[in-house]
């Protein structure tokens, strides 16, 4: 289980490294303009334009927490094993 904790770790060490926690996402600012300018296009632009940066940067956040969250339960779950190991053999 620590083999798997560090390679979630390593992963996700590279995306932070390349400058993935979300803050460059956050500062795309797309108009309605670029989609078109026929109804479906005017309603995704609207959609996908203003804001929308700063909601995926956002989400993308919540993600690399969530990731980290994953890989202190993976690591805490190993280590309760490795202690309960300990305990079995009457150490």
């Amino acid at each position: 289980m620590r083999a798997v904790a560090a390679e979630l770790a390593k992963s996700i060490e590279a995306v932070e490294k390349a400058g993935g926690d979300g803050s460059a996402v956050a500062d795309i600012h797309v108009g309605a303009t670029p989609f078109g300018q026929w109804a479906d296009a005017k309603t995704f632009g609207a959609a996908a334009g203003d804001g929308a940066g700063q909601q995926l940067g956002q989400v993308y956040a919540e993600f690399i927490k969530a990731y980290k969250s994953v890989v202190a339960a993976v690591e805490a779950s190993a280590s309760n094993h490795a202690e309960a190991d300990l305990r079995s053999e009457g150490a």
